[in-house]
């Protein structure tokens, strides 16, 4: 996968079957928006102020301050304010992975608190536009949308050629709302808190979990925050059920997006967001809530990873990003350390999966094989 970033829209293209950039037919897909009218982006409504940053009709706000190249994984940060609120937001990219993620923090450095904040990150998928048999018309689906039984938000769009290449756009926010639309961009008009409520309706939008439309649309994905507190409360702390599960300054909050290139990459990017929360899967196996904790070392791995919090019943297995098991129900030993022999497994990144002696799944770690 390879990303590039300005002002912080993002174009991406994908080597979904992971075997180089030149093999295959086609060797990857994408530009998975920029054909014909580019539209990539995000908006923050703050009460009722706002802000685009689209990469068509915007005026920048902020910059990228840092990058990182580290242990495959690299990341980006850029920085920006609006209306008092520092806007911070790291692109991360695992080199071995089919997902990247967009952590985003907010904080408010006003001496008066900030109520009623919208966050829209939104683009107009054309998957296969510029391949063979492809188009500007894609799939839309919401997949998942909040309240859903494994708290997540995911709205997916394949496109129609046959190499079918897939396109999520999700996060584990509990305060989040997937849409499918047609009157795109968003405009400057249009009160962000209408989508959050599933109210926005014009030229036609789609919000039911399972809902799809096949169109050349747009596809979109919103956090709320209800309130962030003043600058001189910054050493309080509070606890936001987010994708982060995080601690944060009160004057601040934070949440995860992604970006993923297969269903099986969002399976992982949702976990990765969220580790060891149950989730759905396209692996063929049910899943059961289990507090117990499961833990995994090292990670990034070379030979072996120790696993820990297994009981004697249990059973592990390693899979692929596109949902093969490699790896296939090697039995726990009930020892207070596990270890599974990854000497054989190519480098790449994989899920390792925890199910219990009736098949359901205990926990599912993503795991990059050095």
């Amino acid at each position: 996968m390879r990303h590039s970033m300005c002002d912080m829209t993002l174009g991406f293209v994908a080597d979904v079957g992971m075997d180089g950039w030149t093999v295959g037919t086609p060797p990857f897909m994408g530009d998975y928006f920029y054909p014909g009218f580019p539209f990539e982006g995000w908006e923050l409504q703050i009460d009722t102020l706002r802000k685009q940053e689209f990469n068509v009709g915007s005026t920048a706000i902020g910059a990228n301050i840092s990058y990182s190249n580290s242990g495959g994984v690299i990341s980006s940060t850029w920085q920006g304010v609006f209306d008092s609120v520092t806007i911070t937001q790291v692109t991360s990219v695992d080199t071995l992975g089919l997902f990247f993620t967009i952590k985003v923090t907010l904080t408010n450095m006003a001496v008066a608190p900030k109520n009623d904040i919208y966050y829209l990150r939104t683009l107009d998928p054309d998957n296969d536009e510029t391949w063979p048999g492809g188009s500007f018309t894609t799939d839309n689906v919401i997949q998942h949308q909040m309240p859903d039984t494994f708290n997540v938000s995911l709205v997916s769009a394949t496109g129609l050629s046959t190499s079918a290449p897939y396109l999520g756009l999700g996060t584990t926010d509990t305060a989040s709302r997937a849409v499918i639309y047609t009157s795109w961009p968003i405009s400057y008009t249009v009160d962000l808190s209408t989508i959050y409520a599933g109210t926005y309706t014009s030229g036609g939008a789609w919000y039911a979990e399972g809902a799809h439309h096949i169109a050349d649309i747009s596809i979109g994905l919103m956090t709320y925050i209800p309130h962030l507190a003043t600058v001189d409360s910054a050493g309080d702390s509070v606890l936001r059920t987010t994708s982060a599960g995080e601690r944060r300054p009160a004057n601040s909050a934070s949440f995860t997006m992604f970006y993923s290139f297969s269903q099986a990459a969002s399976d992982s990017a949702i976990a990765h967001t969220k580790p060891n929360y149950p989730l759905p899967g396209t692996l063929g196996i049910h899943n059961l809530n289990n507090t117990a904790a499961i833990n995994m070392y090292p990670n990034p791995a070379k030979d072996q990873v120790k696993i820990t919090g297994l009981n004697a019943t249990d059973n592990l297995s390693l899979f692929d990003m596109m949902g093969r098991e490699l790896i296939h129900a090697q039995p726990a030993t009930g020892a207070a350390i596990n270890t599974m022999s990854l000497r054989n497994v190519p480098a790449g990144a994989y899920v390792i999966v925890i199910t219990d002696a009736n098949g359901s799944v205990r926990s599912r770690m993503p795991l990059r094989k050095l």
